[in-house]
């Protein structure tokens, strides 16, 4: 039982003050998948830059490099266009992309959701990096 309370105590506390947490961090896929394919996919993607799948996004990344990939360039704004427009990215969706890329950028890790390294904050665009 003490176990049990010291695994959900902490969520029940953060949640109670607001604040939307997850133990685990999106996938590389469910950001870009949730973010980017509405517009990059199929023959009328703009640029012809299509976003749909692992071998397509991979493409656009240099792996264990986020600094230098087209896509994390996008994603922070720091490249030729902010993507997606308007608000962009809330710092979590972010931070999973670039996981993924300092990972390796291979497709097995694109699919797969990582454990949160922190409880605190909340995901608010403000919290961009």
């Amino acid at each position: 039982m003490k176990k049990l309370l010291l695994i959900f105590v902490p969520i029940l506390i953060a949640q109670s003050e607001g604040q939307e947490n997850s133990l685990l961090q999106p996938s590389a896929r469910m950001v870009i998948e949730k973010n980017c394919t509405r517009c990059h996919s199929g023959a009328s993607a703009p640029g012809n830059i299509r976003l749909d799948s692992w071998l397509n996004v991979s493409i656009r990344v240099q792996a264990y490099n986020p600094e230098k990939s087209i896509i994390m360039q996008a994603l922070t704004g720091m490249g030729k266009v902010q993507m997606p427009p308007g608000e962009g990215l809330l710092w979590k969706e972010i931070n999973a992309v670039r996981r993924w890329i300092i990972g390796g950028a291979d497709s097995k890790s694109y699919e797969e959701r990582m454990q949160m390294t922190t409880m605190g904050g909340s995901d608010t665009n403000e919290e961009k990096k």
